[in-house]
């Protein structure tokens, strides 16, 4: 699959109140695929087995750390090796109502370096993607596509883990500060 962009586009300041979902839309009618509502997994329906995620990244911020999917939401659509998630990014710069593109990648999301990949507390945990700067310039990290079982168990496990490590973590100092507090009050008022 490919996605034919144009260079410069003229912002619809009036059918859209973000970029993003300009972008959205643009991808939606060069694909000729069907609309998805908010909060599902893609943005695009591209067949029965096939989401497309639209990210659309401002060059001119200081940091980009895309939100990917709730890790639950991966787990159940990617779990079916039939399935598959595709990643549009587009990165683009907007000067008053133009938007040129700079760079516009398409990949499966087995294709995103892991190193760059991260979960993190919202909901149950939503697997982000820190794009990191390289010489100023914001470059997406690329690998060979991983087998899908590969990157279920080598990549999005790991990374949950890892997640769920930091929550228990946080989890177990919250209950020691309470304890400690709860403690010190009764202490208060039995010397009263």
């Amino acid at each position: 699959m490919e996605i034919d962009l144009k260079e410069i586009y003229v912002f619809d300041s009036r059918n859209f109140s973000k970029v993003s979902e300009f972008f959205e839309d643009v991808v939606l009618k060069e694909t000729k695929g069907e609309s998805l509502p908010p909060k599902h997994l893609g943005d695009v329906w591209i067949d029965n087995n096939t989401l497309l995620d639209v990210k659309s990244l401002d060059i001119k911020k200081e940091f980009h750390m895309s939100n990917l999917a709730s890790q639950r939401k991966l787990l159940k659509w990617l779990g079916d090796e039939n399935n598959s998630l595709l990643y549009s990014m587009i990165f683009y710069e907007k000067n008053d109502e133009n938007i040129t593109i700079h760079r516009h990648e398409l990949k499966h999301i087995e294709e995103l370096d892991p190193d760059f990949l991260i979960v993190n507390a919202q909901g149950w945990g939503v697997l982000q993607y820190k794009i990191p700067e390289i010489d100023g310039v914001f470059t997406p990290k690329f690998i060979k596509k991983m087998p899908r079982d590969k990157w279920l168990n080598e990549v999005l496990a790991v990374k949950v883990n890892e997640y769920l490590d930091r929550e228990e973590k946080k989890i177990e100092k919250t209950r020691e500060e309470y304890s400690n507090f709860m403690k010190s009050s009764s202490l208060e008022l039995l010397m009263s």
